[in-house]
């Protein structure tokens, strides 16, 4: 299930006076991949592309991928799970307003 319905559509008419009002987030639509919450040491690290260890066992079911969060919230990356317990770097979003 999607967060988009066909009962939110508006107009185009209406969507240009109101534009702010319908924009979602941009991870809106990636709310059934498992969630990363990063400690403030490894920002650095996903900033940089670097790899992550994956120690979340529950998570060998699901999506192989991530969304990735810092402390404060922000959604700042997509990760991908490997075969040998490592999220690797699908897409990083820089500007995160930390």
């Amino acid at each position: 299930s999607t967060p988009f319905h066909l009962t939110d559509c508006v107009s185009l008419a209406d969507f240009a006076e109101q534009w702010k009002e319908h924009l979602y987030p941009i991870d809106a639509v990636l709310g059934h991949f498992p969630a990363v919450i990063l400690a403030e040491e490894e920002k650095h690290r996903v900033f940089h592309g670097w790899d992550l260890w994956d120690d979340q066992d529950e998570w060998s079911d699901a999506s192989p991928f991530v969304r990735v969060y810092t402390e404060n919230g922000h959604f700042c990356a997509i990760y991908r799970k490997s075969d040998h317990g490592i999220l690797q770097p699908e897409k990083v979003f820089q500007d995160v307003g930390n």
